[in-house]
């Protein structure tokens, strides 16, 4: 299982590998399928996207464009998740990182109503503490460190 599901559109490659590493940096297994596919075989690329779509806690979405969100198989992505949420099948959150000019006003309505960040030094704080459990953003714990900070 996923702590955080990586959707974006082909021009984005760049932003959502910054994105995985960042995360991974902050301790979060983060499905990515440039290298999840690779490491799994194309033969496995729609049941291995479907499986961790379906059991990942949150969901991840790279914009850098109006038009990057509103790709197919991003789309696809995150109305699948929003469905989910809706239906009380999840409780997990969705987040939109904004790159370059994007803003939240150009997003799709159904994901403008979802929290977004700019993907700055201020937004990559917040993203770290959006995605890190309860107890985490309490004490503030360092996993790569051992460390534990209030």
């Amino acid at each position: 299982m996923y702590d955080v599901f990586i959707s974006f559109a082909s021009e984005d490659l760049g932003y959502a590998r910054g994105g995985r590493e960042f995360l991974k940096q902050n301790g979060l297994a983060a499905f990515f399928s440039d290298v999840t596919l690779v490491q799994k075989g194309d033969s496995q690329f729609p049941k291995a996207r479907k499986d961790a779509l379906a059991t990942a806690k949150h969901l991840l979405v790279i914009a850098s464009s109006p038009e990057s969100p509103c790709q197919r198989w991003v789309e696809h992505e995150w109305n699948y998740y929003i469905t989910e949420r809706n239906a009380g099948n999840r409780n997990g959150y969705i987040l939109t990182v904004l790159f370059n000019s994007m803003s939240a006003d150009k997003l799709p309505p159904s994901l403008r109503q979802h929290e977004s960040v700019c993907w700055n030094r201020k937004g990559r704080e917040r993203l770290a503490d959006f995605f890190r459990p309860p107890i985490q953003q309490i004490f503030r714990i360092d996993i790569r460190q051992n460390r534990v900070y209030w």
